[in-house]
């Protein structure tokens, strides 16, 4: 199974846009592992952070899917 997932840069963030904003992500996949799918569309550097929030909340490194659904 998939999960549809939005991701979009805030205002003023120091990072480069993503090529699309709607993914469809298996449900298996780690945060920490969509961070690194993230990281790497946008060429951001090792040295520099990514915070991704979920409903205004930083997720755990739980998988998307339990993230999405209150899990």
């Amino acid at each position: 199974m998939h999960k549809k997932v939005i991701i979009e840069k805030l205002p003023g963030a120091q990072v480069n846009s993503l090529d699309k904003r709607k993914f469809l992500i298996p449900s298996d996949i780690s945060i920490s592992q969509l961070v690194w799918i993230i990281r790497k569309r946008v060429h951001l550097e090792s040295e520099k952070a990514l915070f991704l929030f979920v409903d205004k909340t930083i997720p755990s490194s739980r998988s998307v899917w339990q993230v999405g659904s209150n899990g």
